[in-house]
């Protein structure tokens, strides 16, 4: 389960609404929920095992609704602008500039994926989902299966 060392929650309703009308789509649930709590941070533990997908994950931080650019939500969502399918925002990163993010709307709203940088377009195609990686079906389940590594 996921705990966190730092946060810059909880946050005003308000701010998650001008987010949410900023970007054109209500936030899926779980994850408006985390941000109103927690409005993002740093987890107590950056290395997980996810059951799941059987695989090792690294959490250095999610992104809050802030000033401080390198912990900006809408900073890091202009900056993938155009670097990743359009309904995917940016909410967390690793240690090497892979970013966790959530499917804002289609089929597949609600979705949390590992975005590879080192895979994406670099030639001016339009971002697809060919270096995006399915983790969990909401955030409420990615959080619930991050176990901390010993």
């Amino acid at each position: 389960m996921l705990e966190m060392k730092t946060s810059r929650g909880p946050i005003d309703p308000l701010q998650v609404a001008a987010l949410e009308q900023y970007l054109g789509h209500p936030l899926p649930t779980p994850y408006r929920q985390f941000l109103l709590e927690y409005n993002g941070g740093r987890p107590k533990s950056d290395g997980y095992y996810v059951w799941q997908i059987k695989q090792h994950v690294l959490v250095d931080g999610f992104y809050s609704i802030c000033e401080k650019p390198a912990d900006s939500l809408l900073v890091h969502y202009a900056i993938y602008q155009g670097r990743m399918p359009r309904n995917l925002l940016p909410i967390g990163w690793d240690p090497f500039g892979n970013q966790y993010v959530i499917s804002l709307y289609g089929e597949d709203t609600g979705k949390v994926y590992f975005w590879h940088h080192e895979h994406e377009y670099l030639d001016g195609r339009e971002p697809d989902y060919h270096n995006v990686s399915p983790i969990a079906d909401s955030f409420d389940q990615f959080a619930a299966a991050l176990v901390v590594l010993p």
